[in-house]
């Protein structure tokens, strides 16, 4: 017989309003993707140069990839609440502050007047971003370590969240290309930085870490909670080497002996409704540093992220580099005149950021839905898919080098596969290799 925790009915609700907090704080750390849709604007209305652009995005990454480790180590210790509290108030100040930065420099602008200094820009997006990086760590470690049973499906969730503004980006470059949309963007810095505010805000309320249900086993004189267990290194996935079964005893037989535990846990697994549970010890500072497996991981995500980053962030100029080589089309001189192109070269590059957005959301789906059946039934693991990955991606590269302007929908589609199925997968590998206590410092 079974006797749930009284505490356990409210258990479930508490994870589900979680993982709804969770999903709009990814919503909101999504919003560094949309630069792209007003970064045209730095040079049209400011007169920044591609340098200073550049300089600009390289900034407002490093102050969110910067602190990363930082929001990920304040995840795990204080949590995911006083995170997301914090993202929200990065958010209001530094698209705000961002907001007010580029109004003023219109106004000096039009005034015949030097315009904002785009360091101050590149200042105000390096606080959104590091507001993106402490958001994306408070929804990553609650969701991490609540959900236990589908914890690679909810990560992935997460993760299409926060690429739905590739597809608004998508949307609304197309209408800036065809010259039917205006972007006020002061206003939309303004509401980016309310919207994301408020967001972290309310999502600080419910973004608990939430105990798991404990479930006591009633014998004729003894009685036991679930046992647990610990797999003592990261690396025995490969080595099928686990660590002892280490029963906890519950406060209500203290006196049980080794060998009378031995003999509940015995009795307990023949019971339908007994849980066994894996978890992973921790491995966090300098021990991951050490670790093997995780400079191996780390070495494998450095390159790919470079490679697959290369390609999307430069699509449009590989897309134009090609077509000057095949039908003769004048070279840009100016951001402005790609913008306003009315060639069918246009259509080209916005297809070919659609379909590497969509393939992305493929190769996610694909990787995380595919992983999980893979553990199901085969007892596989998930770190096998990042070879996958690896593998179209080099496709990838090899149909960019070679491939007419026909056929280079093709490398943009795998580009979006590969990336989107590592990256599917690769957070949930170090949630569940270095042990979820750790894994927003580690991740």
């Amino acid at each position: 017989m079974t006797i749930p925790n009284l505490s356990a009915a409210c258990i479930p609700f508490l994870q589900a309003v979680a993982f709804i907090c969770a999903c709009l704080n990814m919503l909101a750390a999504g919003s560094v993707f949309l630069f792209g849709l007003y970064s045209f604007y730095f040079t049209h209305h400011l007169g920044y140069t591609q340098v200073q652009i550049s300089t600009t995005i390289a900034l407002g990454e490093a102050g969110m990839y910067g602190v990363g480790p930082i929001c990920g180590f304040m995840a795990d210790r204080v949590g995911p609440r006083l995170t997301s509290l914090i993202a929200g108030f990065l958010f209001i100040f530094g698209y705000c502050l961002l907001s007010l930065s580029y109004s003023t420099g219109v106004e000096r602008v039009k005034q015949g007047q030097s315009p904002t200094h785009f360091l101050l820009m590149a200042l105000c997006l390096g606080l959104v971003g590091a507001g993106c990086s402490a958001s994306y760590m408070a929804a990553y470690t609650a969701v991490a370590k609540n959900s236990k049973q589908i914890r690679g499906i909810a990560i992935a969730i997460l993760t299409l969240i926060s690429q739905q503004f590739f597809m608004i980006k998508i949307k609304e470059q197309l209408s800036i290309w065809q010259e039917t949309l205006e972007l006020d963007v002061a206003r939309f810095l303004f509401f980016l930085g309310i919207a994301g505010g408020l967001i972290n805000g309310l999502a600080a309320f419910g973004l608990k870490i939430v105990p798991e249900p404990r479930t006591i086993y009633l014998g004729q004189d003894v009685q036991f909670t679930q046992d647990v267990e610990v797999v003592q290194t990261s690396s025995s996935y490969n080595s099928q080497q686990s660590g002892p079964i280490r029963h906890n005893r519950d406060e209500r037989t203290p006196l049980l002996q080794d060998d009378q535990i031995q003999d509940i846990s015995t009795n307990a697994h023949s019971s339908p409704n007994h849980i066994r549970r894996h978890e992973v010890i921790a491995v966090s500072g300098k021990d991951f540093f050490l670790d093997k497996d995780a400079q191996a991981f780390f070495a494998t995500k450095m390159f790919f992220s470079g490679v697959g980053l290369m390609i999307i962030y430069s699509i449009t100029a590989m897309v134009d580099a090609v077509a000057r080589s095949e039908l003769s089309y004048p070279s840009p001189t100016s951001h402005t005149r790609i913008a306003d192109d009315k060639s069918p070269i246009a259509s080209i590059r916005a297809a070919n950021v659609a379909l590497i957005s969509i393939s992305s959301y493929i190769g996610r789906m694909i990787s995380v839905f595919g992983s999980d059946i893979a553990i199901r039934r085969y007892g596989a693991h998930r770190i096998y898919f990042i070879p996958a990955a690896t593998v179209v991606m080099a496709l990838a590269q090899i149909v960019g080098m070679f491939a007419s302007l026909n056929w280079f929908y093709l490398c943009s589609i795998l580009a979006g596969l590969a990336y989107g199925g590592f990256f599917g997968v690769a957070n949930t590998i170090v949630a569940e290799l270095w042990g979820t206590e750790v894994c927003g410092q580690n991740w």
